[in-house]
């Protein structure tokens, strides 16, 4: 049985580690018994479904009407749905610049979900470029040093940049974006 993205939606699971674990052990498996080999192309990585550079209008019958809706700039609008948990920044043509989630998938099945340690995400997806995110430490008049907030894996596939938000060793979000403006 696959985990899909909206499988997730709220409830408490194992222990990353041990889903991981157990995931590849049954992927190793099948794929033994099966004789599978990887699909080729590979499917695209999906937050929710959702890919940068597509129309929104063939999804929006399955995710339903939004919960919220924003004028964004430079035109276009910002779509906010609570199950699943995205957001949606689409152009004035109604395509698909930004999806921001908490998991991304291949294809029906789910590669990153929230949990997930950063050594764990680079063995699932490469090892990406990081970026911390820091801020001063000290009273605000004297810095001394600094405190890390956060960590970032970014990653370029198909045209489309992916950034994994990590905070405490754990993955919190995903974002993907266009890595260039259609002309």
């Amino acid at each position: 049985m696959a985990i899909r993205c909206g499988d997730l939606g709220g409830r408490r699971h194992a222990p990353p580690r041990l889903v991981g674990a157990g995931l590849l052990a049954v992927a190793v498996s099948a794929c033994r018994e099966q004789g599978e080999a990887a699909p080729s192309p590979p499917d695209p990585w999906t937050i929710h479904g959702l890919l940068p550079g597509q129309p929104l209008a063939p999804h929006a019958a399955r995710l339903g009407p939004p919960a919220r809706t924003l004028d964004a700039r430079r035109g276009g609008s910002e779509l906010e749905w609570r199950r699943p948990s995205i957001v949606v920044a689409v152009d004035v043509n109604g395509l698909i610049t930004t999806v921001w989630g908490d998991c991304l998938a291949a294809g029906p099945d789910v590669r990153l979900y929230p949990g997930l340690s950063e050594a764990e995400v680079r063995r699932l997806m490469g090892q990406g470029k990081l970026d911390r995110i820091t801020r001063p430490r000290g009273s605000g008049v004297i810095s001394i040093g600094h405190v890390e907030l956060g960590r970032t894996l970014t990653y370029q596939r198909g045209g489309v940049r992916y950034v994994v938000g990590l905070r405490d060793d754990a993955l919190t979000s995903v974002t993907a974006t266009l890595a260039e403006p259609p002309r």
